[in-house]
């Protein structure tokens, strides 16, 4: 179950994205979209 729900994520993610995208008339700014995605720090 888990991968369906990366997956719907991901794709949710990418709709708000177009949207937003044709929406404003902004460019693509992959730095931004990136941004907010949360990674696991690794233990030292």
């Amino acid at each position: 179950m888990k991968k369906m729900q990366s997956m719907i994520t991901l794709a949710c993610k990418l709709i708000w994205v177009f949207y937003l995208i044709l929406k404003t008339g902004t460019t693509y700014d992959a730095t931004r979209l990136m941004g907010n995605i949360r990674r696991p720090v690794a233990a030292a």
